[in-house]
């Protein structure tokens, strides 16, 4: 999305180097003050089903940039022991989990995994979408606000749609280095192997608030599991 508000306000042309553009797409750019974001005519927000995103940050932005995470290593101790270089390797989708419900402030440090409704900043908005139907927000927003989206995950190499599935009884317990093993021959667990009776318990309560909007907004068809 930060890339196609970049070529829509002329930041880029739509032929630019796409790899190196993403890589600096957005950051710092475009973000209005309250003053602008409550004169403005339509709002829209995208929302992911929870499991999927959390899966993802584990599967992807974890294991793909894990360094990107450290900057936050002193901070009151929240990210020290579970992101700690020597012992990263040995973290897996339980212990990941685990941390996020027993530290809160863990839970609400990153981006990737904080609960989607602490970064909504309306009651209510004029449309819903959500990743798991993305098309529907393509079409929409181009006829609504001529916003022509440009989908960059390919390009950007975000997410795991590029490789092989592969599903494994208690996927939750692979550590970090089983999952880059597995990336270099271009596999990655299914995401639902990842979710144990007890990881999706512990995901139904702490991402209650999400769950329910998704479910209100989008549906349960696209919900990976029912609570």
């Amino acid at each position: 999305m930060r890339y196609s508000v970049d070529i829509a306000n002329g930041i880029w042309d739509a032929n630019s180097n796409k790899q190196w553009t993403t890589n600096v797409s957005g950051h710092g750019l475009f973000k209005p003050d309250l003053r602008y974001q409550l004169r403005n005519e339509y709002a829209f927000v995208i929302l992911r089903c929870p499991f999927a995103r959390l899966a993802s940050a584990f599967l992807d932005q974890f294991n793909r940039r894990p360094h990107s995470y450290l900057t936050y290593r002193h901070q009151d101790g929240v990210m020290a022991k579970l992101l700690d270089p020597a012992a990263r390797h040995l973290v897996n989708f339980e212990k990941f989990v685990k941390k996020l419900e027993s530290n809160w402030k863990f839970l609400h440090v990153n981006a990737h995994w904080s609960p989607q409704v602490e970064f909504l900043l309306y009651e209510d908005y004029d449309d819903y979408f959500s990743v798991e139907k993305f098309g529907k927000a393509v079409d929409t927003l181009e006829k609504k606000i001529e916003l022509k989206i440009y989908d960059m995950r390919k390009t950007s190499k975000h997410g795991i749609d590029g490789f092989k599935k592969v599903s494994i009884t208690n996927a939750h317990k692979l550590n970090v280095n089983d999952i880059i093993s597995m990336r270099k021959k271009g596999e990655i667990i299914n995401p639902q192997s990842l979710f144990s009776q007890e990881m999706y318990d512990v995901v139904c309560k702490l991402y209650d608030a999400d769950i329910k909007l998704y479910k209100e907004k989008i549906g349960e068809e696209t919900l990976m599991f029912e609570c």
